[in-house]
């Protein structure tokens, strides 16, 4: 029902498998950090925002590119501060200060690389009562932290007996999570998120898709957007699956070969490239022939229930890692050749569909029954619809899910517009068609 359930029950079941990949210096090799440091981190964070810098119930920016401390702030926040405000790191210093004043933040936890911009707004946010550094160690000095000293004085508290971030009480349907949707901060769109739409997301997923402790995700996307913070980031941990944290686009496949990912979220621009990046390759090494034939070969087989495609085409995983399984595109339509490609040599292709305002599942392909240029079906706790067809069977999208926003912040008119009552039920139109 909420993400603290996810949360308690995963890091302590799982508290010795890996959660978490990441490089935090190119030239070494990527630090491994287990469910059970995540676990005392996230409690030891929660812990010191609500017991040191009095955040209690607050709302708290999370900025920064994906690092390790971007989700031990965020699951902080979902399992008993306050509000999360993940905001997009790209935005230019106005905006963001823009978009910490529209939510009335108390505080703004940032990477190290957003310093300087932070620097920039500071002196217009008198407001905010902490401004509070990841990967660093900095006591308080005035508004200013390190969050590993917040980490640190919190454990100590935990370490004294005061258990009492663990003992706070989710309520499912409360407000927990504040995501202002792309277009310009002053008319973007805030999306309040509950508990209950984030874990339900978990939930429906794993029941179209099988995911284990022995997964591993890449992580490449932002996590500012619920796509990647949702899917990958809380449906890992819900299964004891670890995440490799990608350094960067160009440094795509050196990651992928060093972490051996078995499933990747991506959108379809990346999806393409990939697929360029792998073809070109085959075809200077004048395979392309012998790919296209083993391609025909290894498909009559398949249809005979003989799968050998992993074995046949070895050559291409392991330039990608070896591992890889399962492909996600989602955020906009995918060449359709490309999916097929991706299913040719063995690997489970899927496509989503969703928003901001469903957190963002709403439709998915089974990995049971993938069917490219499909954007999947609806989820199981979602019911969707086509709002008066055309003679094409064309119309506005309507979506009915437990993964529905609570509405939009602050904007009562703009929720009034999309999210109709018929016969009792919320119905949201996506005005996609």
């Amino acid at each position: 029902k909420t993400i603290k359930e996810i949360f308690d029950k995963s890091t302590k079941e799982y508290e010795k498998e890996i959660f978490m990949l990441e490089k935090f210096d190119h030239k070494q090799p990527f630090t491994e950090i287990t469910y059970s440091e995540f676990r005392k981190d996230v409690i030891g964070l929660g812990t010191g925002l609500n017991k040191i810098l009095g955040l209690k119930d607050k709302r708290v920016v999370i900025i920064g590119e994906n690092t390790y401390h971007w989700y031990v702030s965020y699951m902080a926040m979902l399992c008993g501060t306050g509000i999360a405000v993940p905001v997009d790191k790209e935005l230019p210093a106005n905006e963001i200060e823009n978009v910490v004043k529209r939510a009335k933040a108390s505080a703004v936890i940032y990477s190290t690389k957003k310093k300087e911009v932070i620097k920039k707004v500071k002196e217009n946010l008198p407001e905010v009562e902490y401004f509070i550094e990841m990967n660093s160690d900095a006591t308080i000095d005035g508004k200013d932290v390190g969050v590993n000293y917040v980490i640190d004085q919190g454990k100590r508290i935990v370490d004294s007996g005061d258990n009492s971030y663990m003992e706070i009480e989710i309520d499912p349907e409360e407000f927990k999570v504040l995501i202002f949707t792309s277009g310009t901060t002053s008319n973007a769109k805030g999306v309040m998120l509950c508990n209950k739409n984030l874990a339900q997301n978990v939930n429906v997923v794993t029941a179209y898709v099988y995911l284990d402790h022995n997964d591993r995700l890449f992580s490449v996307l932002p996590l500012h957007h619920t796509y990647e913070s949702t899917i990958g980031f809380l449906l890992p941990v819900a299964v004891g699956a670890s995440i490799a944290i990608c350094e960067g686009l160009k440094h795509i496949v050196p990651n992928l070969k060093e972490t051996k990912p078995t499933a990747m979220l991506a959108v379809p621009l990346l999806i393409e490239s990939l697929y360029k990046k792998i073809n070109d390759n085959i075809v200077k090494s004048k395979k392309d022939k012998l790919v296209k034939s083993m391609i025909h070969l290894t498909n009559a087989l398949k249809g005979v229930n003989i799968d050998v495609k992993r074995k046949v085409f070895k050559e291409i995983y392991d330039n990608i890692g070896g591992n890889i399984r399962i492909i996600v595109s989602a955020a906009a339509p995918i060449d359709p050749k490309v999916g097929k490609w991706l299913q040719d040599i063995g690997i489970t292709f899927l496509q989503g569909y969703g928003l901001t305002e469903t957190a963002p599942i709403a439709a998915l392909t089974p990995e049971f029954d993938t069917r490219i240029g499909s954007a999947g079906k609806a989820v199981t706790c979602a019911e969707i619809k086509i709002s008066n067809p055309n003679e094409n069977g064309e119309g506005e999208v309507l979506i009915k899910s437990d993964t529905l926003m609570l509405g939009y912040y602050e904007d009562e008119k703009a929720t009034k517009k999309v999210i109709q009552e018929i016969n009792g039920e919320r119905w949201f139109n996506a005005e996609d068609i």
